[in-house]
């Protein structure tokens, strides 16, 4: 006959609660767990989110760059034309010798002035609608994907918040 120990009902108590209270600490240690690494996934899709908006903000300061620089050589162009134009207008008068030659000159001066000024003007609105198609898009494109990782973002959220509370 062995002699083990009975167990008291007291001790039988104890050794049953201090399962249960093990399995409550598993279960809470897995959902804690589980809990860190949800929030890690959203921090990590906060993070991409993040990236994706400094894109859309490079893009548009890309595209605003663009802008500003075709602008700044047309408004230099622009000068330039009326520089060129002033010069050769004053070197041409040397050359007057009567009056109707004075008209013929300011009048092919203001010919040659407005056909430089008018291509000028055209390839500023070249640069103006091509920034704006530009403009366009990228808030087209950049609403579209801020929306989709928004909704993405509260998606995943919603369990890792509901959970929490």
């Amino acid at each position: 006959m062995s002699t083990t120990p009975a167990t008291t009902p007291v001790q039988a108590i104890q050794e049953q609660t201090q399962k249960q209270v093990q399995a409550v600490q598993d279960q809470v240690q897995k959902q804690v767990q589980t809990t860190q690494k949800q929030v890690q996934d959203q921090v990590q899709k906060v993070t991409e989110v993040s990236k994706n908006v400094a894109g859309v903000y490079k893009k548009f300061n890309d595209i605003n760059s663009q802008l500003v620089s075709g602008l700044l050589r047309q408004q230099l162009d622009l000068f330039n034309i009326y520089t060129e134009s002033s010069l050769a207008y004053v070197q041409a008068l040397a050359s007057v010798k009567q009056p109707q030659e004075l008209m013929n000159l300011q009048s092919k001066a203001v010919q040659d002035l407005n056909k430089s000024v008018l291509g000028n003007v055209r390839n500023t609105y070249e640069i103006l609608n091509d920034s704006k198609t530009q403009f366009t898009a990228w808030a087209e494109e950049s609403f579209k994907q801020i929306s989709k990782d928004v909704k993405d973002v509260a998606k995943d959220a919603t369990p890792v918040v509901a959970k929490a509370a």
